[in-house]
């Protein structure tokens, strides 16, 4: 049974393959919530589940349940969902004054 900030691979109602991670359990299903949105999804019944992620890669590097990316993201950022629309347009500011600047473009 998964729990509260853990990875699941679901199947939406269209057929589309989903990784989200857990916000809340219920007898009904799962809400899920991918990284990069503020929206909850669900509840997610438990038959659309297809697994419990363990491990991912990027950028060619593996992460674990032991990283401190992992537990940053299962522990700290889904608890940030209310933060998370101010965070992205932070950043999008933040990349493209970055831009700008390696344009020679003035800010």
């Amino acid at each position: 049974s998964a729990k509260k900030g853990d990875i699941l691979l679901f199947v939406r109602e269209n057929g589309d393959y989903i990784l989200h991670r857990v916000k809340k359990a219920t007898p009904e299903g799962y809400y899920l919530l991918g990284d990069r949105q503020i929206a909850t999804e669900g509840p997610v019944p438990k038959e659309s589940i297809r697994c419990i992620v363990t491990a991912a890669k990027r950028k060619d590097k593996l992460i674990t349940k032991k990283n401190f990316i992992w537990k940053f993201y299962e522990k700290i950022w889904i608890n940030l969902v209310f933060l998370r629309p101010m965070i992205f347009k932070l950043r999008g500011l933040t990349k493209k004054n970055k831009s700008r600047l390696q344009k020679g473009d003035s800010l």
